[in-house]
């Protein structure tokens, strides 16, 4: 019993030798008898992240306004959308001029950026607004969309595009092609009634941006002010004007399609003239948001 057990082990060990050898002798005939190699295949390499440039740690103020800017760094970002409740107004008295029928204090919430030598504003201004009677205001009655490239440009007269402090909207400026940048402004809700309004389609401006373009290095910032008539580049005029309780909400910057929220890692926070005039809280479960108020008296 033994030795037949024997017999059929050495058998299939026979077997699977002439079995091997042949196997050989064929891969010998495929390599012209060179030993076959495997050729190493590539490892894929893991999408890579984004190298972003960090923004500056400060900047210098621009003389004649009161404001807080949240300004990027100069890398290819494409633009800047968020969300904002327009803020409260209590104006400086003192600072009405009677000759021009306004206040020469006039608060600003808006985006914008720069490429090389060209800076771009746009969001919304307090501004004139027109009655059902055709009347024109001369002082500013309402936040409406603006644009400032080379020129100053003005949303049309429409009610339906005059927002109101506690109103929220939703603003974006970023490129859309090479010179080219739109603003688009959506209200969100209105204050007196805390529910989505009915409004119109979404305004929107594209205009030149000559220096801009998606391939552009090129920094894009959110400010909220108290511009001074007639006072750009100059020292502010001391004023009690406050404008208070603005809230940024869901701010992002834009970046070949990626949504990067805008927090204080990717920002130079700028509080001018002096960091004493404005002050900053942050909002919870957002790292982007802010409370802002700006108050000439501190």
């Amino acid at each position: 019993m033994v030795v037949k057990f024997r017999n059929i082990l050495i058998a299939t060990v026979m077997v699977c030798t002439v079995t091997t050898l042949l196997h050989a002798d064929l891969w010998a005939l495929q390599t012209d008898g060179a030993l076959p190699t495997m050729t190493p295949q590539p490892t894929p390499s893991p999408t890579p992240a984004i190298t972003e440039v960090p923004p500056d740690a400060s900047r210098p103020c621009f003389a004649g306004a009161y404001y807080r800017k949240a300004v990027s760094s100069v890398d290819g970002w494409d633009g800047i959308e968020g969300e904002v409740t327009l803020p409260e107004i209590e104006f400086d008295r003192d600072r009405w001029d009677a000759t021009r029928g306004r206040y020469l204090d006039n608060p600003s919430v808006y985006m914008g950026g720069r490429a090389g030598s060209q800076e771009i504003d746009c969001g919304l201004t307090w501004s004139q607004t027109r009655d059902e009677q055709g009347y024109i205001s001369t002082e500013g009655r309402a936040f409406r969309p603006f644009w400032r490239n080379d020129a100053w440009h003005n949303a049309p007269l429409d009610p339906a595009l005059y927002f109101h402090p506690g109103d929220k909207v939703r603003m974006r400026c970023a490129v859309t092609t090479n010179g080219k940048m739109e603003l688009v402004v959506t209200l969100i809700s209105r204050k007196a009634t805390g529910v989505p309004a009915t409004a119109p389609l979404p305004f929107r401006a594209e205009f030149d941006a000559a220096s801009f373009g998606p391939d552009e290095l090129q920094e894009f910032k959110r400010v909220n002010a108290i511009d001074q008539v007639g006072n750009e580049g100059r020292p502010v005029v001391p004023t009690n004007t406050v404008v208070f309780d603005a809230k940024w909400e869901n701010v992002v910057l834009i970046r070949d399609g990626q949504r990067l929220p805008f927090n204080g890692q990717r920002f130079t926070d700028m509080r001018c003239p002096t960091p004493s005039k404005v002050a900053v809280t942050a909002v919870q479960n957002d790292e982007s948001g802010e409370m802002i108020t700006i108050d000439g008296s501190k």
